[in-house]
């Protein structure tokens, strides 16, 4: 080693155009596409419920982890993670809050609620329910015929990359005071002073209303209906760095192949159908979950009528940050 490399190894220095990838000159691929059954995952929520004593659990959550990354690193794709919540007739999982966001989507069973900053939530299948983050929130089962399910989205491994997580056990005495839903019931008006924060006011977003939604959305010239969630304070994301969405599949041609800078994960809601995401194709069924990672063209197929799937993604991180890019090839 020449005396200038000693140097600069000897005061942690390296230099930049000695580097490898400044050379390269290469695209950065993301990991590739990945699927879980609901098949091959719901067998395992027994088991779940046998091993965990809600007592003493702080909640009973069966991770979906990508083996594209690390073994200690739990992902479903960059920026997200998932996992399937369970809670049992009569069990509860006592209240907390956290910096990162999260998201509860159902997907089995009725009789749980969750509180969110002192609002009950009912939760009911196909409802998405909002805990944004700083909220305090709780879970209860107060039905008796079965347990409930539900679709658990963080983004947790960006404040994990950010090493800025905090976490709150407890309840918080002084919740703040909420308006109603309700006040939120009349398209194009909300309550004075609402929408200064960067997450949506509405904690509960009902199937029927999503449904009603997507009905009443024309459909794109790829035959696909969606509809985004938002904020009705300012018609933007329901939280600060997650963006959700609602697409409805017509059975025939593939929707027009897209690709984007953000990350998504996908929830089959109804029906069965096809993806094309990158070199890889995935043939899902209701309640399974797959990825679209970065930059994969995609494309979707409907194997019968009423196919819907559900996305959560980081659109919002990328757009706020000015590296949002989505690019869209023409239908033929």
């Amino acid at each position: 080693m020449d005396a200038f490399h000693q140097a600069m190894q000897r005061h942690d220095l390296v230099a930049l155009w000695e580097r490898s990838e400044a050379r390269a000159n290469a695209e950065i691929q993301s990991e590739p596409a990945f699927h879980w059954r609901w098949s091959d995952i719901e067998p395992t929520f027994d088991q779940a419920v046998a091993a965990t004593d809600m007592t003493v659990a702080e909640r009973r959550v069966v991770q979906l982890k990508n083996p594209a990354f690390p073994a200690d690193y739990v992902a479903a794709t960059t920026n997200i993670c998932l996992g399937y919540q369970i809670l049992m007739p009569g069990e509860s999982a006592r209240a907390h809050r956290h910096n990162m966001n999260a998201l509860r989507f159902v997907v089995e069973g009725a009789g749980a609620a969750t509180i969110v900053d002192g609002k009950r939530c009912p939760m009911e299948v196909g409802d998405l329910i909002l805990t944004p983050g700083m909220a305090w929130h709780e879970h209860e089962h107060s039905g008796t015929d079965s347990r409930v399910v539900w679709l658990d989205a963080l983004d947790a491994p960006l404040f994990r990359h950010l090493r800025c997580v905090h976490f709150e056990p407890g309840l918080e005495r002084q919740q703040p005071k909420l308006p109603p839903d309700s006040a939120f019931s009349v398209s194009g008006f909300v309550p004075a002073g609402v929408g200064e924060p960067g997450h949506s006011p509405i904690f509960r977003y009902t199937w029927a209303d999503a449904v009603a939604a997507i009905e009443a959305t024309p459909a794109a010239a790829d035959g696909a209906r969606t509809v985004r969630y938002t904020n009705p304070a300012t018609g933007g994301a329901v939280m600060e760095l997650i963006d959700c969405y609602l697409v409805g599949l017509e059975v025939g041609a593939p929707t027009a192949p897209r690709r984007t800078t953000a990350n998504a994960a996908c929830l089959v809601v109804e029906g069965s159908g096809a993806s094309s995401i990158g070199d890889r194709t995935v043939r899902w069924g209701k309640y399974d979950v797959f990825t679209i990672p970065a930059m994969q063209w995609a494309t979707h197929s409907a194997l019968a009528a009423g196919a819907k799937l559900f996305l959560v993604t980081d659109r919002e991180v990328l757009r706020r940050l000015g590296m949002l890019q989505e690019e869209e090839q023409p239908t033929l």
